[in-house]
């Protein structure tokens, strides 16, 4: 019994002096850095890095690397700044402005770069000579531009256009070309929509436009519904087109203003005879209204005296605009039998004014 007791405690403590070293072995052994490796493309290192390589180029990245360059306006005199060509913020906005980050494949991107562009028109307006071209290009350019395939982003994109106009008037003005595209722009969805519109009168459906469709508004049609294409330019965004245009015409050839007075009263005209329900056919033409009173916003826009509208190109009485603007009222707008109920502005009393009357 002695014996077996003295041989139970004597394991026991060579139990316990064993075991703690192999625990403590075995820890160390798997908290133990594994040995350095090289950048080989067999080794783990190379993988971790080249994954991290793939996935720097994202849309947060290069919208960020925009924002940056943007709030860095909040900190500097930007006046002071744009002076020098060489200076480092001349060469990180113009640096931006030649890169292909317009061909990025994300609206945010394309919002963040000409939100940048207007936050520094100084730069354009000192060192225009090459800049004003790249700038327009990119302004008109799929998928960046004006035709912006993102609504929301292409409504901004079409009222910042019109505010760097204001902006950089004399230096755009420069580049006739700007308006012929956006005349072609017009012209090629005008006709897209007349095409649309003839279809469906023919189809025997009549014309409607859907909420957020050309129209640019909810309407209550008498037919089927036709939703637009996306890419088609809403009233909102064509009127701050037009009013910059007509800054443009203010100070350059206003030639073009004739030949851009013509097609909407031509489009207009086409509108007024293809037996279009009357509330359909009204927001149509209103639109085309609101065109043409963007574009005379625009040229009387360019001065702040009343005395310096009767002078701009399109309302001068010895221009042939004027006339053009006459011919509103030669319009043979589309008559209805049942008319609607309307309120007199001067009795009070209610009674049906008929279509053709208005």
């Amino acid at each position: 019994l002695f014996v077996y007791t003295m041989f139970s405690l004597f394991s026991y403590l060579l139990l316990l002096s064993v075991v703690p070293s192999f625990l403590v072995f075995f820890f160390f052994l798997m908290i133990r850095r594994p040995p350095r490796s090289t950048l080989s493309s067999s080794s783990a290192a190379s993988d971790v890095y080249k994954r991290q390589v793939s996935t720097q180029s994202t849309g947060s990245d290069a919208e960020a690397i925009v924002r940056y360059a943007y709030e860095i306006g909040e900190s500097i005199n930007i006046s002071q700044a744009c002076r020098d060509p060489n200076g480092p913020l001349c060469q990180l906005v113009f640096g931006l402005l030649h890169s292909n980050l317009c061909f990025f494949p994300h609206s945010a991107v394309h919002l963040a770069l000409f939100e940048l562009y207007a936050r520094y028109h100084t730069l354009f307006a000192m060192h225009s000579s090459g800049n004003v071209e790249r700038l327009l290009a990119q302004l008109l350019l799929l998928p960046c531009g004006i035709l912006n395939p993102t609504p929301r982003t292409r409504a901004r994109i079409c009222y910042l256009f019109n505010h760097l106009t204001t902006l950089l008037k004399n230096q755009i003005a420069q580049h006739p070309d700007v308006t012929q595209a956006l005349l072609v722009i017009f012209q090629d969805q005008s006709d897209e929509q007349d095409r649309l519109i003839q279809s469906q009168v023919a189809s025997g459906g009549g014309y409607g436009l859907a909420a957020g469709g050309g129209g640019g508004g909810n309407v209550t049609p008498r037919g089927t519904h036709i939703v637009q294409p996306q890419h088609f330019l809403t009233s909102d965004e064509k009127c701050d087109l037009f009013e910059g245009i007509g800054t443009l015409l203010s100070v350059s050839d206003s030639s073009l203003s004739r030949q851009l007075v013509s097609n909407v009263l031509a489009h207009m005209q086409v509108l007024s005879n293809n037996g279009l329900p009357m509330d359909t056919a009204g927001v149509l033409l209103g639109d085309d209204i609101s065109f043409l009173a963007s574009l005379i916003k625009g040229f009387g826009g360019s001065e702040a005296s009343s005395s310096s509208v009767p002078d701009s190109p399109l309302l001068s009485a010895s221009n042939n605009n004027a006339m053009m603007l006459g011919g509103l009222t030669d319009l043979s707008l589309p008559s209805t039998s049942s008319g609607f109920e309307g309120r007199a502005s001067g009795g009070g009393s209610s009674g049906t004014v008929s279509y053709t009357h208005l």
